[in-house]
């Protein structure tokens, strides 16, 4: 994961609203309060900081391989599913893997999902299976949007197409679309599914602390910090995502 964001949405009217996106929540707080006793001069009603940064992940490869077929039955899909290597996700995330690194390998990616550029691999290990197309364009980032858990987007996924049997008149893509989301879904289901929870690294003067707080427990962290201390810890300054 590369970028964590907080949001507020004001409501402007039933059909309109206006979001900002920040890093902290010490920001969100001086947004609000700016926007009390500067601007708006009325109390604000604020709910829970929603966080953007949770994505969908396995933490093992699928127990057995996953079939799916299409609702005419003209098509079976079948796939596995594992965890991406680490270092290759973060190298997708920052846009630095280099295809040369393993050419053969390189050859045998289909996509990258989701939206084409995220960290989630479809692999083609069949042998020479056509109509493919449809799985690679469509099928694969829409799967990747929607994680198992909480419908996320999935990050540090690697998909095997192990085979794909279709019939040439029957395998339009309303059949094996619907197809691959299944069998990427149930390969998941089958490989540990799992949440990967954005993270602060938080630094302190003095006696220097690093500590990693999960952003989920992050808010109020400042006041609690400095009524246990009696004032005498705090952050060394805004608290930063790492990963």
């Amino acid at each position: 994961m590369s970028t964590m964001t907080l949001q507020i949405c004001p409501s402007l009217s039933k059909v309109s609203s206006i979001c900002w996106s920040l890093t902290s929540v010490s920001r969100l707080g001086l947004l609000i309060l700016d926007l009390q006793e500067d601007h708006a001069g009325v109390l604000l009603k604020v709910s829970d900081p929603v966080i953007d940064g949770y994505h969908a992940t396995v933490k093992a490869e699928s127990t057995i391989m996953t079939l799916s077929k299409s609702q005419n039955k003209h098509s079976h899909l079948y796939t596995k599913a594992m965890p991406l290597n680490e270092e290759l996700t973060k190298e997708i995330e920052a846009g630095t893997v280099n295809s040369r690194d393993d050419v053969i390998d390189a050859r045998k990616i289909w996509c990258f999902g989701p939206d084409t550029t995220g960290p989630n691999l479809l692999i083609d290990v069949t042998n020479g299976v056509q109509y493919l197309n449809e799985i690679k364009d469509s099928a694969f980032q829409w799967a990747t949007k929607e994680g198992v858990c909480a419908e996320e987007n999935m990050c540090g996924i690697h998909f095997n197409v192990l085979d794909l049997h279709a019939d040439a008149i029957h395998h339009g893509g309303g059949q094996i679309i619907p197809t691959c989301h299944r069998v990427c879904y149930a390969a998941c289901l089958l490989a540990t599914p799992g949440l990967q929870e954005p993270v602060y690294l938080a630094r302190m003067p003095m006696f220097t602390i690093k500590a990693y707080l999960p952003v989920m427990e992050s808010f109020g962290f400042n006041s609690d910090l400095r009524s246990q201390t009696a004032g005498q810890a705090f952050p060394q300054s805004d608290i930063v995502f790492d990963h």
